[in-house]
């Protein structure tokens, strides 16, 4: 779901869109290189120039690699974990983010950016007080600090657009605490 509305505000504001990732996984895996072949494993790539070239050509711009900033990663595959090395991809620990909730905003201005897209996937959030996300994983970032994060760039940068992706309740759950952030998200 990211890759239209993202190339497209790439084109929109020629380049100038700062990519918050927020996600545990790192969602760069090619068809090539990808363990379960599953395309939510892939769409940063994607947007990024590389990987299945029938998708890439649908993307109405590619991104760069210096207007991506990963937030909370803690379960990458190797493959990824080059790639982000090898393109110097900006990343903040969940430690990064939850000790300074500007961070994030600071690292975006002094990239050059003046808008942002956030992309918040639920697993981001750590597992054991969040546990709706499809693909939990341990060790992340409590939904208080996310909402900080949020509120601060939303005070710093245009923000021209949130997904909350790869929600996964279960019957009887209380996701009562995601609707502060999503009333903080689309309130924009």
């Amino acid at each position: 779901t990211e890759v239209a509305p993202i190339s497209y505000l790439n084109r929109l504001y020629g380049g100038d869109l700062a990519v918050l990732w927020l996600d545990a996984h790192g969602d760069l895996n090619t068809p090539a290189t990808s363990p379960s072949h599953n395309f939510h494993g892939m769409p940063l790539r994607c947007l990024l120039g590389d990987g299945e070239i029938s998708l890439v050509g649908q993307c109405f711009s590619t991104l760069m690699p210096s207007q991506v900033i990963m937030g909370g990663l803690r379960d990458t595959d190797p493959p990824e974990a080059a790639y982000i090395e090898e393109n110097a991809i900006s990343v903040l620990t969940v430690k990064d983010m939850e000790n300074d909730a500007g961070a994030v905003s600071r690292l975006i201005l002094d990239k050059g950016f003046n808008n942002v897209y956030v992309h918040i996937d639920l697993d981001v959030l750590d597992s054991g007080k969040c546990p709706w996300a499809l693909c939990p994983t341990p060790d992340g970032m409590g939904t208080n600090a996310l909402m900080a994060l949020i509120c601060d760039l939303k005070t710093k940068l245009n923000v021209v657009g949130i997904s909350i992706v790869e929600l996964w309740p279960k019957e009887n759950m209380d996701i009562g605490p995601l609707g502060e952030l999503v009333k903080i998200c689309t309130d924009i």
